[in-house]
């Protein structure tokens, strides 16, 4: 019972750090594990988010008041 508890937890906190990217599909942002991005998708980024390694930087300027 004990291990079983303990593989839980893990498996809990593996899927709390799993990497994540914030994307436009369809023209709204979702959240995606980083092996769902796929070439084209447009990869939203804010201050002290990890870059995908493989990824193309552009910039992009919006107005937010």
């Amino acid at each position: 019972m004990g291990k079983w508890r303990a593989g839980r937890a893990v498996d809990a906190l593996h899927d709390l750090t799993a990497p994540a990217a914030r994307v436009l599909r369809d023209g709204a942002p979702v959240q995606l594990s980083v092996e769902a991005v796929v070439v084209w998708d447009v990869v939203l980024l804010e201050a002290g988010d990890v870059v995908p390694a493989d990824a193309r930087v552009g910039c992009w300027w919006t107005s937010r008041h």
